[in-house]
C-alpha cells in the first residue's frame, strides 16, 4: 500500500503523470471522468469509479481542467468519496483563493491537503531538471517526496501555505506567455523583414543570457523601492519602447499596455528613475 498511488485526470498532463509513476514503479490506479482507454499502459490500473480509485491508495494526486472539476470530485459530483485520513495533491492550475477553499473542504472531509504547480509541459514529467513546487502541510511532502521527486526531479516544498505555488504559478505564466509572444511577434516582424531567422537568434541568445542577473538586480530595487540609476532611465526606456510600435506597428501591440504604465509612471515623476520605477505606478 505504500507503494500505492492514484491520479486522478487523464488529460495530457494527467497520461504523462501516470506512466511517469507506473515508470518509476509505483501501484499506479487512474480514473477519469470519461472513460480513456488504452491512453496510459498496462502497467496502470484503471478504477471504475472515483471513489475507488481515491480508496486503492493512500495519496491521490488530482491534475484536470480547473479547480471546479476538482471541487466536484472531492464534494461527490462523480460518486462519493471517502478522504478521511488521505492525502490529496492538487496538481491542478489555479488561483490563491481556490487553494484555500479546497485546502479547508479536504480537512472539513477528515483528508489531508497539499497544492503544487507544474512547471513544465508534459513531456518533461519525469525528467530531473523538472520542478513541481508544493505548498501545505509538510509531512504530506515527506510522505509523498519519492513520488513527487520522480515526476520532476527538481521538485520542492516551498512552504506552508497553500497560497504560495499558486501564486507563484500566475507569476511564473505571466512572465512566460508575455515573453514567447512577445519572442514570436518579433520573430514575425524579422522574417516579413526578409531578415535571417538566425542572426535573431544571435542577437537574442545573448541578451537572453543577462536576463537572470537584470531580473535579479530589477527584483531588489523593487522589493527595496530605490529607483536611481546611473544607467538607462525610465524615460530613455519609453522612448525606445515608443519607437518599438512605431517601426513595428501590429507586430509591437504587446508593448501599449506595458507603455502605459510609463507613461503614468512619467507623469507621477519617475522619468529619471531607473525600468523597475513603473512598479510604483501600475495600480
Amino acid at each position: 500500500m505504500d507503494n500505492a498511488i492514484t491520479v486522478i485526470g487523464l488529460g495530457l498532463m494527467g497520461q504523462a503523470l501516470a506512466r511517469s509513476l507506473a515508470a518509476a514503479g509505483f501501484d499506479t490506479t487512474v480514473w477519469n471522468r470519461t472513460e480513456r482507454p488504452g491512453v496510459v499502459g498496462e502497467a496502470v490500473r484503471i478504477a471504475p469509479s472515483v471513489s475507488a480509485a481515491i480508496s486503492a491508495s493512500p495519496t491521490t494526486l488530482i491534475c484536470v481542467a480547473d479547480n471546479s472539476a476538482v471541487e466536484a470530485v472531492l464534494t461527490g459530483a462523480h460518486g462519493s468519496v471517502d478522504l478521511v485520513g488521505r492525502d490529496i495533491i492538487n496538481l491542478t492550475t489555479g488561483s490563491p483563493r481556490e487553494a484555500d477553499h479546497l485546502a479547508r473542504l479536504v480537512s472539513e472531509a477528515g483528508g489531508r491537503y497539499l497544492t503544487g504547480i507544474i512547471a513544465a509541459y508534459p513531456n518533461g514529467i519525469g525528467k530531473a531538471e523538472t520542478q513541481l513546487i508544493l505548498g501545505g502541510d509538510e509531512s504530506i511532502w515527506h510522505r509523498n517526496d519519492r513520488a513527487l521527486l520522480a515526476l520532476g526531479g527538481a521538485s520542492w516544498w516551498s512552504g506552508t501555505s497553500v497560497r504560495q505555488p499558486a501564486a507563484l504559478d500566475i507569476a511564473l505564466l505571466n512572465v512566460y506567455y508575455a515573453t514567447l509572444a512577445s519572442f514570436l511577434t518579433s520573430a514575425r516582424y524579422i522574417l516579413d523583414s526578409d531578415i535571417p531567422a538566425e542572426n535573431l537568434m544571435r542577437v537574442v541568445n545573448r541578451v537572453l543570457t543577462g536576463l537572470p542577473a537584470m531580473a535579479t538586480y530589477a527584483l531588489s530595487e523593487v522589493e527595496s523601492k530605490q529607483f536611481d540609476t546611473d544607467q538607462a532611465t525610465l524615460d530613455v526606456h519609453l522612448a525606445a519602447m515608443e519607437q518599438c510600435v512605431a517601426s513595428m506597428g501590429a507586430h509591437a501591440n504587446l508593448l501599449l499596455p506595458v507603455i502605459e504604465f510609463f507613461r503614468r509612471a512619467q507623469i507621477g515623476g519617475a522619468g529619471a528613475k531607473s525600468f523597475a520605477a513603473f512598479t510604483e505606478h501600475i495600480a
